[in-house]
């Protein structure tokens, strides 16, 4: 993947891809600085891929750091992609682009050595950030604990949050000087097996009492065998005051391990103390969730089940991805 693109709006540029190359990101750079205001005004989303650091064609840190500091006067969402390392200095340049007064919405994609690197990138983040998706590999082996929270000692409110494969980064959504305040979610996404607040440690259920204003849950369960019993233990927190609307269940297709799986789920969804609850969703195509229907007996006579799609959380916060 080698490309730097973009779609326009009414207004204009609207949405700016950058690929892995940096010659073509040079480019992009030039003509966005030279344009003065003309062009940059009216950009809202960056897309930023950046290459294993083996590839002889992945983004130079210097071509990073240059697209990171572009003055992006309405800048509402920055999804990254880091393939490489996530080092000190490009933590730093991504410091500056998570710090912009407009943003609002976040993705990061990124595996780091160095903890220090990955604490950098939110000591100044905006306090307008009300989305954020992580996707991220802590390599270093050490936990992760805040040094300050940034800005003053308020945190940050999240409306949404979807942690994909998470690895390492537990112990720094847990921390009480993690900038951000997930007290407040009405959107939350979560693999079965994640820990975060609300969680007492790895592979333990979430308490979702804490969040008193969560309408929509999706948990996805990529090992069945090993994660049901957190997702009952999830499921049990759940009293009869919780705004759920909607909860959703991501897994692989219907199999014979399956099979139990989902008969339980709907027996547990099905008496749950949920007056809200206006459906439970898999998220599958068409076709699996065909197969799975019969294994929701008591959720489907009542009308409960239905098919989402991969992009349910993109959906909720009102955009689509455009890594997607």
């Amino acid at each position: 993947m080698s490309y730097v693109s973009a779609s326009t709006g009414p207004q204009g540029l609207r949405l700016v891809y950058l690929g892995y190359t940096t010659k073509r990101c040079r480019r992009l750079e030039k003509t966005l600085r030279t344009s003065s205001r003309h062009l940059v005004q009216h950009i809202r989303t960056l897309v930023l891929f950046r290459g294993p650091d083996s590839h002889k064609n992945s983004l130079k840190i210097g071509a990073f750091e240059k697209i990171c500091h572009i003055s992006f006067m309405r800048l509402e969402t920055v999804f990254v992609c880091d393939f490489g390392t996530t080092t000190l200095r490009s933590a730093e340049a991504l410091q500056r682009l998570f710090s912009l007064p407009t943003l609002r919405q976040v993705r990061l994609n990124c595996s780091f050595s160095d903890p220090a690197a990955f604490l950098a990138i939110w000591d100044t983040c905006a306090p307008t950030i009300r989305h954020l998706q992580l996707f991220c590999n802590n390599r270093s082996g050490f936990a992760l604990r805040p040094r300050v929270r940034p800005h003053s000692s308020t945190p940050i409110a999240l409306a949404s949050l979807k942690l994909d494969a998470l690895n390492g980064v537990d112990e720094w959504l847990n921390h009480d000087r993690c900038p951000f305040d997930l007290s407040r979610l009405t959107v939350l996404s979560v693999p079965a097996c994640a820990s975060m607040v609300g969680w007492p440690g790895p592979s333990a259920p979430i308490n979702i009492s804490l969040f008193s204003n969560l309408q929509f849950l999706r948990i996805n369960i990529i090992y069945p065998h090993r994660s049901m019993t957190i997702v009952h233990g999830t499921l049990a927190a759940i009293t009869s005051s919780s705004p759920l609307r909607q909860i959703v269940f991501s897994f692989w297709p219907v199999s014979h391990v399956e099979v139990a799986m989902c008969k339980q789920l709907d027996f547990k969804v099905a008496n749950l103390p949920l007056p809200h609850l206006s459906s439970v969703g898999l998220e599958m195509n068409i076709n699996e969730y065909n197969r799975s229907v019969p294994f929701f007996p008591r959720l489907d006579a009542r009308n409960l089940l239905c098919r989402t799609e991969h992009d349910w959380y993109e959906r909720h916060i009102g955009r689509n991805d455009p890594l997607e």
